[in-house]
């Protein structure tokens, strides 16, 4: 079940991993693990052609949103 996009909180908070694909809205991405200090080290990803990524340390898999605006260039 994916989440709704929500850029202003870090998107592994908003579903715990194993619970489905978490929807954002921005190709760079952060996952902590979403449970504080039971989680994992931050890590960022940016997300290519292909769409989705995925964590490397909790298995979290992040997509964007098909109609997410164009990323600035930064």
């Amino acid at each position: 079940m994916a989440q709704a996009p929500n850029s202003a909180a870090n998107p592994a908070s908003q579903a715990k991993h194993g619970e489905g694909a978490v929807l954002v809205t921005s190709r760079t991405i952060s996952c902590d693990g979403g449970g504080g200090a039971l989680g994992h080290p931050r890590t960022f990803y940016t997300i290519g052609d292909e769409g989705s990524v995925t964590c490397g340390y909790c298995g979290q898999v992040f997509v964007l949103d098909p109609n997410a605006p164009a990323d600035g260039g930064h």
